[in-house]
């Protein structure tokens, strides 16, 4: 007896063409003559588990794709403390600067006679 094949694929196909922004987060699953996203998943004997495989790969796409495009902005403790950084790195840079400027004058500054 001959063995029965069937297409248990699971299969997602979704136009983007709208939404270039994200086309560059998709691109493993990007098909770019057609604009859309393409994802399979024969993992199973199963349909109904591909599919479930599939919507998970969809998930963790858009979750991972939505997440680096959210940006948070800094607390307002950040920002002080930023600003208390950079001031004290002017101070520093200050200091040897008027270091390095002294020691340049007192050897040019030696009357040889």
């Amino acid at each position: 007896m001959g063995s029965r094949k069937f297409n248990a694929d699971g299969t997602f196909t979704c136009n983007i063409a709208q939404q270039t922004l994200w086309t560059s987060s998709f691109q493993p699953y990007y098909v770019k003559s057609t604009h859309s996203l393409l994802m399979t998943s024969s993992a199973s004997r199963s349909q109904a588990s591909n599919v479930d495989d599939v919507l998970a790969k969809l998930h963790t796409l858009v979750a991972g794709s939505a997440k680096s495009l959210i940006t948070r902005s800094p607390t307002e403790e950040q920002k002080e403390r930023v600003v208390r950084f950079q001031k004290a790195d002017d101070a520093h840079r200050r200091i040897q600067k008027d270091k390095r400027s002294a020691a340049k004058k007192s050897r040019s500054n030696k009357h040889w006679d």
